[in-house]
């Protein structure tokens, strides 16, 4: 039994990522709930408290982490083990998933019938989400200007997610190592041009695995280069401080422009731009020696961090409840401060809250099975 890396650092990085997602969410789309009539302060909450970004973190992030569990178990054991890979990206994924389809699928729809919550699925294909393929049921509901139902849509993203552990694994299982960096220029080129052809598509891009799949094959590109090159683990490594903060500030001034322009062409680059700098804050969380700048600092990051899939996966649910509260019980309006407040101020504990008890008394069972399927054991590693 050798040692996998585990970085205390990325779990903040999660517990950011999903804080986006959720107050994405809880303000309306774009803030809109928000009643916002500076065109500053909006583009300001659209660059630090925008969903979209939040979930482009998470791929980079799925990305690079998927990439060096593979590497890492071939360098020790020669081999890589696919059977065991799909049984722990299940005990990790399935139980919670499969339990918010139920919520939504089975027993909403029974709540509706007796209490009328206002509550539809009628433009989602049950089918889909079952399979994880819900991101084109999700694109064809936009596309159409259908009904979104958040708590359902919301499994998107887990959707590509699943897809990606399942094609992303065979290369590694089927290829030799000598041949890996030809998969990786050959999934970012695909991804690039795919992007390119639907430039001015905006559900395409967001939506679309293909497109996708980009930020995931970043991530994946960025766990190779530091696993096989220890030129570029030592730059990052060795970076200083102000080297850092140049690099993180030109980084927020592409996410600003990205919120604050409106061409297809240009935000195109500078979503590219924005994805390879996802990946330079995760490799230098990983890597960089200087523990200034790290989110391990908070403990209260890094400790959320380990709930981040049950906020995801819940907060839709959440946010549905509060606001019938206020809706039915309370005859609030939906987008009223009071409203809005509750959302964001009582949903997020709850949602905490309630993701604690999913980790502790649900996803952990399943995940104490993973031991049998893992081929190292797991120490922290600082830097």
């Amino acid at each position: 039994m050798g040692n996998k890396s585990y970085f205390p650092n990325l779990d903040g990085l999660r517990t950011i990522a999903c804080f986006m997602v959720f107050s994405f969410h809880a303000l309306g789309m774009g803030h809109n709930r928000l009643g916002i009539r500076n065109e500053y302060l909006e583009k300001f909450l659209l660059t630090f408290l925008n969903g979209k970004t939040g979930v482009s973190i998470f791929f980079v992030l799925s990305g690079f982490l998927i990439t060096l569990i593979i590497l890492s178990e071939i360098k020790q054991n020669g081999e890589f083990n696919l059977g065991h890979f799909y049984i722990r990206r299940i005990l990790r994924i399935w139980p919670l998933y499969f339990l918010v389809l139920l919520i939504v699928f089975v027993l909403l729809p029974v709540i509706d019938h007796f209490l009328s919550i206002s509550h539809s699925t009628a433009d989602t294909r049950p089918a889909y989400y079952f399979t994880f393929l819900s991101n084109f049921d999700v694109l064809r509901i936009f596309e159409n200007g259908g009904t979104d139902f958040l708590p359902s849509t919301i499994t998107w993203s887990v959707a590509i997610e699943e897809q990606f552990y399942l094609f992303w694994a065979l290369p590694f299982f089927f290829i030799q190592p000598a041949y890996y960096k030809h998969v990786f220029i050959f999934i970012i080129g695909v991804a690039f041009c795919f992007r390119l052809i639907h430039y001015n598509q905006v559900y395409q891009l967001y939506f679309h695995s293909f497109s996708v799949a980009f930020d995931l094959a970043v991530g994946g590109a960025a766990a190779y280069l530091c696993f096989t090159d220890s030129r570029i683990k030592k730059m990052i490594a060795e970076m200083r401080d102000p080297e850092r903060l140049l690099v993180i500030a030109a980084g927020i001034i592409v996410m600003y422009l990205n919120s604050w322009l409106h061409s297809p062409w240009i935000n195109l680059v500078l979503g590219f731009a924005q994805v390879f700098f996802f990946a330079f804050i995760i490799m230098d969380q990983c890597f960089n020696r200087s523990e200034a700048l790290k989110f391990s600092r908070s403990k209260l990051l890094s400790r959320i961090g380990k709930y981040t899939y049950g906020i995801y996966m819940l907060h839709p649910l959440v946010l549905l409840l509060i606001n019938l509260v206020m809706v039915r019980i309370m005859h609030k309006n939906v987008d009223s401060p009071f409203t809005v407040a509750a959302c964001f101020f009582a949903g997020l504990p709850l949602t905490i809250w309630l993701a604690a008890g999913s980790y502790n008394y649900i996803e952990k069972r399943f995940l104490v099975l993973k031991k049998k399927f893992s081929f190292v054991t797991i120490i922290p590693i600082k830097g």
